[in-house]
């Protein structure tokens, strides 16, 4: 009789998804979302993330805009490694939108910006599946706009411009939930 060998099942949970949002948003009135997929085949260090920003309030008796749809893209290594997806990380990321600034009656700027940087973060684990992540992104951006003047409810274009950026351009400390998580094999 041949002994059979005991068989170790690994319990730790490797997560698939997660949901996050950005509370800093939305103290600029500024919803967003973002989902963070974690990678299978490499699933131990990389995930992928998109995330959107929409913010559309428009005060037309006032002329007042504040409208912004942004989308981004980012790649993220984890350092630990065992696939819990917490502790540091970097990241590579590419953003864009569209955006509508008005101010009192008085002149605004509407155009489009896109943008990439680099990313370092800290991923806390609150309870179960639940987290804080914290991050800060240094990168470009470049923005093309139209500076207008609202004229009896309309807006007369007044410039076209375009600016460049060097510096911080993401600040999260998001709140997450890891979803479908399975055990690994």
């Amino acid at each position: 009789v041949t002994e059979q060998p005991d068989i170790c099942i690994d319990t730790k949970v490797i997560p698939d998804f997660a949901i996050k949002t950005n509370t800093l948003y939305w103290f600029a009135l500024a919803p967003n979302a973002e989902i963070e997929w974690f990678i299978p085949s490499a699933r131990k260090h990389w995930s992928l993330s998109a995330e959107g920003i929409v913010a559309w309030w428009r005060k037309k008796s006032k002329e007042k805009t504040y409208q912004i749809q942004q989308y981004g893209l980012e790649g993220r290594y984890w350092f630990n490694g065992n696939g819990e997806f917490k502790n540091h990380f970097v990241g590579l990321y590419a953003n864009g939108g569209i955006y509508d600034l008005g101010r009192n009656m008085k002149s605004g700027n509407r155009g489009e910006f896109c943008g990439a940087g680099l990313s370092y973060g800290y991923a806390l684990p609150i309870k179960g599946s639940f987290r804080m992540e914290f991050q800060l992104g240094l990168g470009y951006i470049k923005s093309w706009f139209e500076r207008y003047v609202p004229v009896d409810g309309h807006h007369v274009y007044k410039s076209t411009h375009s600016a460049k950026y060097i510096g911080p351009t993401k600040v999260k400390v998001s709140l997450g939930w890891i979803l479908n998580n399975k055990r690994a094999q």
